[in-house]
């Protein structure tokens, strides 16, 4: 269009992005979360949407991205972090949140044991957050009674890994569902051979001690129990010690 001599006006036409996100957000019992903030991040852009009284919400006319982050952090739920989600060119893309009532202080607590009740200590607990298609994952180790407890994160799956030397890896699988957890996770030793140390506990002359305690740890237990401490009355002790 001409409007002056020397002058040329352009009309420029934008259209908006095809592709939508629908977040469908629901607690661990199924019912719709109404009223929640989902904050939504990609490399371009970062956007908030509240759910409906049907628990979804929806981002109209957004990016294609492969790194699409989805996070609800809301003081009724335990936190919800989910990524990369992947929103390919004229496509749409559908994200399911679940949600845990914050009705415990951690989400996942637990006690690590062996077979016969016995708390282990240092074990490895590993737990992966699984959302998106990148998992997140971290470590914590159990206390010198065995115990362990979790981040304030949740996800639609936990996957949780036990590991310590001398025992079997223990993974399981949790849902929202199973969720919060409090309970007992017990290690099979690993298949070992048994032998016995016999001998005898002296002072620095060569004579025999009498009636202490003989305190161990690890792989080695006393023949008869108490576990964890051997009852020496004349100076000789027998230790059974398992070797994987």
């Amino acid at each position: 269009m001409m409007i002056d001599e020397g002058v040329t006006i352009h009309d420029i036409h934008l259209e908006l992005w095809p592709s939508n996100i629908t977040v469908n957000v629901t607690d661990n019992t199924g019912n719709p979360v109404s009223g929640l903030t989902v904050y939504a991040f990609c490399s371009r852009d970062n956007f908030d949407v509240v759910t409906g009284q049907d628990g979804t919400a929806v981002l109209n006319s957004v990016p294609t991205d492969e790194y699409w982050e989805f996070m609800c952090l809301d003081s009724r739920y335990f936190d919800w972090d989910g990524y990369f989600y992947v929103l390919e060119d004229n496509q749409n893309l559908n994200v399911d949140i679940i949600l845990v009532p914050r009705t415990a202080q951690y989400p996942l607590k637990g006690k690590v044991t062996d077979r016969g009740g016995v708390p282990i200590a240092g074990a490895v607990v590993e737990i992966q957050l699984i959302n998106g298609n990148t998992p997140y994952m971290y470590r914590v180790t159990t206390n010198s009674t065995g115990e362990f407890r979790s981040y304030s994160y949740t996800a639609n799956l936990m996957r949780v890994t036990i590991s310590r030397d001398g025992y079997t890896t223990l993974s399981m699988d949790m849902m929202p569902q199973h969720l919060p957890f409090d309970g007992v996770f017990i290690l099979e030793t690993e298949a070992s051979q048994t032998g016995t140390i016999n001998g005898y506990v002296r002072d620095f002359t060569g004579n025999p001690l009498r009636v202490f305690r003989l305190w161990h740890q690890g792989r080695v237990s006393p023949v008869n129990p108490p576990p964890l401490i051997h009852q020496v009355t004349t100076g000789s002790i027998s230790l059974q010690v398992v070797t994987s």
